[in-house]
């Protein structure tokens, strides 16, 4: 039996068949529910598109944004952070 009814917004983050995801956009349709478009941030669905009808899935758990572990940056001036928010921005398109 399924609890009450959740709403899954872009930029949520979920859990699915063991991986975490982040939500691009979701779209409700007249024959199977929600349909959400997610991309992978974890393991090896990493930066891979995914559709998932919210239906058809027994498992998708909304990740909490309170229980993210926030990591101190020991580098001097930040430097790792910036080398890493530097590759980000690097990787996308313009």
């Amino acid at each position: 039996m399924r609890g009450p009814a959740r709403i899954i917004v872009p930029g949520a983050r979920i859990e699915i068949i063991d991986a975490e995801w982040l939500v691009r956009k979701t779209e409700r349709t007249s024959r199977s529910g929600n349909v959400i478009y997610a991309v992978g941030v974890s393991g090896n669905v990493r930066n891979k598109e995914a559709l998932f009808v919210e239906s058809f899935e027994d498992g998708i758990e909304i990740i909490d944004p309170a229980s993210t572990a926030l990591i101190a940056d020991p580098s001097a001036y930040f430097t790792d952070t910036l080398l890493y928010l530097e590759g980000q921005l690097q990787r996308l398109l313009p």
